[in-house]
């Protein structure tokens, strides 16, 4: 009787210490704190970022200029976008401590003043295109790299916009492509050929060729009983038909949507 009585105490207490412990995991699951992850983008330079980055000194602000390549062999080149003869400086780098070491030489082909057979890059935490997070400093030219995603509020030139995916899209009209999105700003002159005649200067960019937009304005407008968007667009399409813009701070344009179609 007495070894009975013993055995139900012990049952009653391991039940009783099961119950205790699930009451315990299940207030901890309640509780659980979650670590915010350390954002590391503006503080530490790695191989997969430098890789995965293409590092160009034009940005999005403007349409040419030079583009670093990093490649996974510990390789590099730089070469020039637009017309011209391609790679400029091409060789190995190595990372150590947030700083690669570019070794290369400069291509005879495509002689270069500006870019020194070893230079040192280093992370510049502020980037002066607000399309990008980061941008580096390589010698004396400054690269940008690690783009901001679609959809980011941004500043161009103190205007608050948008970060779309990229658009192609052609004027339904002789349109004015503007150095600001309004209509009381200045408007730029264009240079193409139209029906195979080579005009020398048009005020207008010309119904039927293609703009790139990539950002736009927060609020939209209504202009001719249209209501839209106005784009910041790309709309150089090589040195000789343009759209020559005296803004030292870009070389894209403003657009109303309104009279754009894809």
């Amino acid at each position: 009787m007495m070894r009975l009585k013993l055995l139900m105490k012990i049952s009653i207490l391991i039940l009783l210490s099961i119950f205790l412990l699930s009451c315990e995991e299940e207030n901890n699951s309640k509780f659980t704190v979650i670590k915010e992850k350390s954002d590391i983008k503006l503080t530490k330079l790695t191989n997969k970022k430098i890789i995965n980055n293409e590092w160009t000194t034009h940005g999005e602000l403007f349409s040419y200029g030079n583009i670093l390549t990093f490649k996974n062999d510990n390789t590099y080149t730089e070469e020039f976008l637009g017309e011209g003869c391609g790679v400029l400086n091409s060789g190995t780098y190595s990372l150590s401590e947030d700083i690669v070491t570019l070794i290369g030489k400069n291509n005879p082909e495509c002689p270069s003043e500006d870019l020194d057979e070893k230079r040192n890059c280093k992370i510049n935490k502020e980037s002066k295109d607000p399309f990008f997070s980061k941008s580096i400093i390589c010698g004396k030219n400054l690269y940008f790299g690690e783009k901001k995603p679609i959809g980011t509020i941004i500043l161009i030139n103190d205007i608050e916009s948008v970060i779309i995916e990229t658009i192609v899209v052609s004027a339904q009209t002789n349109i004015k492509v503007r150095e600001k999105p309004s209509l009381n700003s200045k408007s730029y002159k264009c240079y193409f050929n139209v029906d195979g005649i080579n005009v020398s200067e048009l005020t207008y960019f010309p119904k039927g060729r293609e703009l790139i937009l990539i950002a736009r304005t927060s609020k939209k407008e209504v202009i001719d009983k249209i209501e839209d968007y106005w784009y910041f667009a790309q709309q150089d399409f090589d040195w000789y038909e343009h759209c020559s813009t005296s803004n030292k701070y870009t070389s894209r344009v403003w657009v109303f949507g309104g009279y754009l179609k894809k």
